[in-house]
């Protein structure tokens, strides 16, 4: 995926307000786009399983994929809600998101293989998500930092689910 052009703050926002230096400020938004665009295509991809999982444990998988692809798209919602309060806008195309994403998985057809991309997916934000967690540190920006480890609490929990599967 290529790197995404650098946010932009909205015309009436400095980020000043909340006492983060601009440049500080910069970066986080970048990062944050980076968090929303790998959320939004873990979502994508887990209601890509949920509409395409077949077999056995059809009814059970169903149900998981859907419980999960609901706290995706909370959070997924959170995430570009943040940045708005940061004072960036928030991106609203795939093609943009596409762009800033770190990864594109495949659309497998068998069940584990489904899994298994689905964990890459989880596995990958969570990397998005401890780099922008590094860039909050660095500018004293506490609320996304605590955004982001909870963020992280979840992807990992889904992640512990979906591994507990191929078992």
């Amino acid at each position: 995926m290529a790197t995404p052009t650098a946010v932009t703050l909205d015309n009436r926002s400095t980020g000043t307000h909340l006492q983060i230096d601009k440049h500080h400020l910069a970066s986080i938004g970048d990062q944050l786009i980076r968090v929303l665009a790998d959320s939004y295509n873990t979502y994508l991809y887990t209601q890509f399983t949920h509409w395409n999982v077949r077999g056995i444990e059809f009814f059970s998988l169903h149900q998981l994929f859907e419980s999960q692809y609901k706290e995706l798209a909370s959070a997924v919602d959170s995430i570009a809600e943040r940045l708005r309060t940061l004072g960036f806008k928030a991106p609203g195309s795939l093609s943009g998101f596409a762009e800033a994403s770190s990864f594109d998985p495949k659309q497998t057809t068998d069940v584990p293989s489904m899994i298994k991309e689905l964990i890459g997916c989880h596995e990958a934000t969570l990397k998005t998500l401890r780099e922008a967690g590094k860039a909050a540190q660095s500018g004293d920006d506490l609320a996304t930092e605590d955004f982001l480890i909870a963020r992280l609490g979840q992807h990992e929990k889904m992640i512990w689910m979906l591994r507990s599967l191929l078992n």
